[in-house]
């Protein structure tokens, strides 16, 4: 199967597979041979923040270099971008097309380091993965608060206020859910969740786009946020880049299945498939997402063993020191 014209997302594990077999001589006639096809090969800031944690530093030099050399020098947007673009929208059925580069200051430090390749990062390690770590625990969280919902378990302890608070929410629009099934409105109680983390509680390494939508509304209080958006935004629940995350968790949380990396970044992750024509993955949970097809969108999953990768000899130039 070939493709022309399309917007390639590769996703960091499959980033990893690449830049483990492959050197950066490879990847830069990989480039020109996709260029001429017109597909454009993409990274996202999450993937970038996956990478920068790596922490043997000579592999991680490595992957940035291949990376350098196969992929586009800008960004796609982050996950708070796409979703407050979303919202400021209207939150529609079908989102018209825009210009999705990100608008980050990580955009730019990328653009710097492809347009020059002797360039890298820099950047505290240390305090990164303070960030990350904070992110993890908030998967932690999550992770058993999902397991609740979908679980249908009830226990005394920190998470439960939050569960039920996510249940008050969620008697607000369950007359409308009616004629759904269970597993329906598990993802929406999901969604409700995310919503609450990602956009009241501006959880995120970059929460820049979340700040400046608050400080347009003006609400600083978090329930209050909460109450803002299942007011004036609720269609935000059903559907758009929060609701596809919710599907994600769901799926991964259903089938008894943790992610390496944890919950929340993968489903940060699922975000791009929407975004993307095709979303390339080395990861388990993408691939039996895309096997349940549950929505349309998820066909633009390829796992990296249904990629036929050949090589030839090509003569390419060593980048000046």
């Amino acid at each position: 199967m070939t493709f022309s014209n399309h917007n390639f997302y590769v996703e960091t594990s499959a980033v990893n597979y690449l830049a483990d077999r492959f050197a950066w001589n490879d990847a830069l006639a990989t480039k020109g041979l996709q260029n001429a096809k017109g597909n454009i090969w993409y990274l996202s800031p999450v993937t970038l923040w996956e990478i920068l944690l790596t922490s043997d530093k000579q592999r991680r030099e490595t992957i940035i270099f291949y990376c350098q050399h196969l992929f586009h020098e800008q960004l796609m947007n982050s996950p708070s971008e796409f979703i407050v673009n979303y919202i400021n929208a209207g939150c529609p059925l079908v989102e018209k097309k825009y210009d999705f580069h990100s608008k980050l200051s990580l955009n730019e430090t990328w653009k710097d380091i492809c347009q020059d390749k002797q360039k890298t990062f820099v950047y505290d390690f240390d305090t990164l993965k303070d960030r990350m770590k904070m992110m993890q625990k908030l998967s932690k969280q999550l992770d058993k608060i999902i397991h609740r919902v979908v679980l249908d378990i009830t226990v005394s302890d920190d998470e439960l206020s939050l569960q039920q608070f996510v249940n008050y929410f969620y008697g607000k629009v369950k007359d409308e859910l009616k004629h759904h099934d269970p597993d329906y409105h598990k993802v929406i109680k999901i969604s409700i969740l995310f919503i609450f983390y990602i956009l009241c509680l501006e959880a995120d390494l970059d929460n820049s786009p979340q700040k400046k939508f608050w400080k347009q509304v003006g609400i600083d209080s978090s329930i209050d946020r909460l109450f803002y958006l299942m007011s004036k935004h609720k269609d935000l629940v059903f559907r758009g880049p929060i609701y596809q995350m919710a599907i994600m968790a769901y799926h991964q949380i259903s089938l008894g299945q943790k992610s390496n990396r944890g919950l929340f970044m993968d489903c940060l992750h699922s975000i791009y498939i929407t975004y993307a024509d095709i979303f390339i993955t080395n990861d388990e949970h993408f691939k039996t997402l895309k096997e349940r097809d549950i929505h349309p969108n998820f066909r633009r999953l390829m796992h990296i063993s249904e990629i036929e990768i050949t090589t030839q000899m090509k003569e390419v130039y060593q980048p000046e020191k």
